[in-house]
């Protein structure tokens, strides 16, 4: 964009803007000016209108008051008979006199007793007609006072208005009412004899409960509905009447649309004017610029000798100045970044040098720490081993204590046998051997042999566990087991660390296989029933240990361990399953228990194990989830 442009259009813009804006604010005050004084116009007509109409409303009102007091009303209301119908010429006489007031709109005038029944009346001959379900009727027998009411084109009754007051009796009592009912027409003569004082783009409006009663917008034909307008109401007190006098927008502002022209008017000069001072003013503003323009180009394509000369506004000159030192500047900038440029090369090409030495350290580091790493992961397997051997050769102590019973007993026994043996031999030698002394010494071989023979049963069993156990520890050979009997086998072997008050029960596992390596799932609850034993009863003479199938399908078996020990604390619960990780650290713990555990389920048997539970002394739950047919695992 051209900068003649840009100036001209800032120099209209200052100029046309302020006087803009000062227009704006002066029609903006004469729009509220001219508001307020329709509005004090309007309200002043509508008042006046107001009073006409409550004026006339209570005059006809006070009449029928008046005129309800004609002593003759509640005497013929009274009579009865033939004494009745001599009055009504009387009473005809006077209704008449009633209508004189007002001839030219009232329909009816009659007496109506206070059954609501019309006894008389002087205009629609229709006596003995029942108006008790007519609402002025139903409004007046609940008011001591006169009423007037208007009845609307959907009621019941005709459409009319009417005025009625109560008659009373020389004591003072309600024997009838005068009632006096007007057409509508009445009130839209009034309206219209009142709109002659308004002007032609004015009307009246006057309704009951929304519903129009008249209209002096009929004698303005060329108003319509679509007109925009603006009204002024209020109430006509005490009817309940609404007066309104509307106005057409056109008149509202009839003001408003000369002083719009004139605004208008002057506006237009002014931009006019304002367009040309700009474009004068912008050229010559324009013409050195263009000159610092042109010095700019050629310094942007490196021609650093040119300079501006100066001219005859000081401003430009001073810009101009400033460009020259900037030329002058940039040119002993260029040297400076030569010289920067040079010596970034160099830099550069001494922290390429120190990235390839440090790239080398890197690399020797990495490989030795990937060696001292693997050395870690070997003894950390060592250790993990010599914790599983160090396992089975609890199991060989527990049982060559568990054999030392039943092979002490047996060679008990037999000694006993052969000495009874011994006792036969010298009796049968001496010829002294009785029948009685015979059966008893065959009794007492009988007991020996028996103690010999279950003893002998008992290691036997022993050393067919152990030999299980230390089999399926040693081979890590895959067979399908049932893991009821596995478990009994295990429970057994550790007969010895078990006190006689501490418990193991199986529940649901009698009938369940599964296709898996024996070995490390006895492994896994040896170290867990140790761990109830040293950790969770710590000697304590109660302990129960319950192992429960928890559910089961075609593919997983999921296994519940408990006790009711002391359990684990809330800070320790994340850190079990750690290498090393024991509370009892110098007591002979290796920390290694549930680490096995953890690596055995996981890793061999392809399962998954968690803690569920372990909130103080209620002891600890583990979950063990095994497939029933184990991955192909590699076996440590």
């Amino acid at each position: 964009m051209k900068l003649k442009f840009v100036l001209s259009a800032v120099l209209l813009a200052s100029l046309v803007l302020p006087t803009s804006f000062i227009s704006y604010i002066a029609y903006t005050q004469k729009v509220a000016t001219n508001e307020q004084n329709q509005a004090t116009v309007r309200r002043l007509t509508l008042n006046r209108s107001k009073e006409r109409v409550e004026s006339y409303l209570n005059t006809i009102l006070e009449y029928v008051r008046a005129d309800s007091n004609i002593p003759q009303f509640a005497n013929f209301l009274t009579a009865y008979g033939t004494e009745q119908e001599t009055q009504i010429a009387e009473i005809n006489t006077i209704l008449r006199n009633v209508i004189v007031k007002d001839t030219l709109n009232v329909t009816s005038v009659a007496l109506i007793n206070t059954a609501g029944k019309n006894i008389q009346d002087i205009r629609i001959g229709q006596q003995s007609r029942d108006e008790s379900s007519f609402a002025y009727f139903k409004r007046q027998s609940m008011s001591p006072a006169p009423v007037m009411h208007y009845s609307g084109a959907n009621n019941k009754d005709p459409e009319s208005i009417y005025f009625s007051s109560p008659i009373r009796s020389s004591d003072g009592k309600v024997v009838g009412y005068l009632r006096l009912m007007l057409e509508t027409s009445a009130i839209q003569q009034l309206v219209n004899s009142i709109a002659k004082h308004l002007t032609y783009s004015q009307w009246l409006t006057i309704s009951a409960n929304e519903t129009p009663i008249a209209d002096s917008r009929q004698r303005q034909k060329r108003l319509e509905e679509r007109d925009n307008v603006y009204k002024s109401h209020a109430k006509i007190k005490p009817f309940e009447w609404q007066i309104a006098l509307m106005q057409t927008a056109q008149e509202h502002n009839h003001d408003l649309a000369n002083y719009r022209q004139f605004l208008l008017l002057q506006i237009a000069i002014l931009l006019i004017v304002s367009v040309f001072v700009s474009l004068v003013v912008a050229r010559l503003m324009s013409r050195p610029v263009e000159r610092v323009k042109k010095l700019a180009i050629e310094i942007a394509h490196q021609d650093l000798d040119k300079r501006i000369r100066g001219g005859k506004i000081d401003e430009f000159n001073e810009l101009a100045a400033a460009i020259n030192s900037m030329a002058d500047n940039l040119v002993e900038g260029y040297r400076n970044l030569e010289r920067e440029h040079h010596e970034l090369e160099q830099i550069q090409q001494q922290v390429t040098e120190l990235n390839e030495q440090l790239e080398k350290r890197v690399l020797e580091r990495t490989q030795q720490l990937s060696a001292q790493n693997q050395a870690l992961e070997s003894a950390m397997q060592q250790i993990v081993q010599s914790e599983k051997l160090a396992s089975l050769g609890s199991l060989v102590s527990g049982v060559s204590h568990e054999l030392n019973t039943p092979i002490g007993v047996a060679l008990t026994a037999g000694s006993f046998a052969l000495e009874v043996h011994n006792k036969i031999a010298n009796e049968l030698k001496q010829k002294s051997l009785s029948v009685d002394s015979l059966s008893k010494h065959l009794q007492q071989l009988e007991e020996a042999i028996g103690l010999v023979t279950n003893n002998c049963h008992k290691a036997s069993e022993l050393v067919i566990n152990f030999k299980q156990i230390s089999g399926d520890h040693t081979s890590n050979k895959r067979r399908v087991f049932n893991l009821a009997q596995t478990l009994e086998v295990v429970v057994n072997t550790l007969n010895t660390k078990l006190l006689p008050s501490n418990t193991v029960s199986f529940h649901g596992l009698e009938n369940v296989e599964i296709d898996s390596f024996p070995g490390a799932f006895e492994q896994v609850f040896i170290n867990l029933i140790n761990n109830s034993l040293v950790h969770g009863f710590d000697g304590s003479v109660q302990g129960k240990i319950n192992i429960s199938m928890q559910q089961s399908d075609a593919n997983f078996i999921v296994i519940n361990y408990t006790d009711d020990g002391k359990g684990i604390d809330i800070a320790h619960r994340d850190k079990i399953f750690d290498p090393f990780f024991t509370t009892r650290l110098g007591e002979g713990s290796s920390g290694l228990g549930l680490y096995i555990v953890f690596n055995l389920v996981t890793g061999v048997l392809g399962g998954e194990i968690k803690l569920c539970q372990s909130q103080g002394k209620s002891g600890v739950s583990f979950d063990i989830k095994l497939p029933t047919v184990a991955p192909i695992a590699k076996i440590e």
